[in-house]
């Protein structure tokens, strides 16, 4: 039986993610095609849930990609740059939970000094 490792996990909701994306798939799409709720697709992207090797088979076959293929991008540091983006984007999601909204809209104008810097 295949086994997705730490690393794989840690990153494929965001690589299904991307890949989703790149295709212009919406998760309601997507998660129709697979038989899942978008609920539960939007678990895996924002990496609360992981799917099974027989869902992640069928997500990567309407990806039109493989699983080692998906594997292969979960483990990349930065895959095109937008992986990292995405990483930062949740980083930041899960750090300003239960923040106020002064505090929110500060971390929001200096992440905004970042990415034009």
């Amino acid at each position: 039986m295949h086994k997705v490792n730490a690393e794989v996990a840690k990153n494929i909701g965001l690589i299904i993610k991307f890949n989703r994306r790149k295709r212009n798939i919406s998760q309601v799409e997507l998660a129709k095609k697979i038989g899942i709720t978008r609920t539960y697709l939007n678990l895996i992207e924002n990496q609360k849930k992981i799917p099974s090797f027989l869902l992640l088979k069928e997500i990567a076959d309407q990806l039109g990609k493989t699983i080692t293929e998906l594997e292969l991008e979960a483990i990349s540091e930065d895959y095109n740059g937008e992986l990292l983006t995405l990483k930062v984007i949740a980083d930041v999601k899960k750090i300003i939970q239960g923040t106020d909204r002064i505090k929110q809209q500060k971390l929001v104008e200096f992440m905004e000094v970042l990415i034009n810097s």
